[in-house]
Order: structure tokens, then sequence, then C-alpha cells
């Protein structure tokens, strides 16, 4: 039986330095295949486009309702949207946001 040799401890730095490489270079390749390939994957990333540029463009209900330029039967839908989000948050202890 050959004599039993033991091994270094490994250099986490190194092996630290090279799961971050894999995972900087891996991650983006695996991306671009998955766009390529999956047109759900492209459905994907264009529906989360979408929401963030209708995010980016919201207002403050409250804003809308206080702008004078507002058409009336919008900003008394809001208002009454104001006043149920109230209720929730009052009456029934819901969190409203």
């Amino acid at each position: 039986m050959d004599a039993v040799i033991e091994r270094r401890p490994p250099n986490w730095r190194r092996v630290g330095r090279r799961l971050l490489a894999w995972v900087l270079i891996g991650v983006p390749i695996l991306l671009v295949v998955a766009l390529v390939a999956s047109p759900d994957a492209r459905y994907l990333v264009r529906a989360g486009i979408e929401e963030a540029r209708i995010l980016l463009k919201r207002r403050a209900i409250a804003k809308l309702v206080a702008d004078p330029k507002a058409d009336p039967a919008l900003r008394q839908r809001l208002q009454l949207v104001l006043a149920a989000r109230a209720f929730a948050a009052d009456s029934l202890g819901l969190l409203v946001g």
C-alpha cells in the first residue's frame, strides 16, 4: 500500500478569484445565449423594459388630484381612490401603498 500524501490546503484567494471570473464571464455569456436562443427570454426582457418605463413615468395620485390642469372626472376618480386607501388603512388596518 502506498504512503498517504497530505495535500496542502487550498488557496482561498485564488479559488475566490477563479469563481468570480467564472461568474463575471459565464453569467453574461449565458444571458446572451438565452436571449439568442429563446423567444421566451426575449419576451421577458422586453416586458421588464416596458414595466420599468411605466414605473419611471409614474406620478403620485395626490399630485394629480392637486393639479388644476387634470381632467375633473379623473380628479374625482382619483379622490375616490385616495378615500378608499384611507378607509383601508384606518378602518381595516391594511397596509396601503
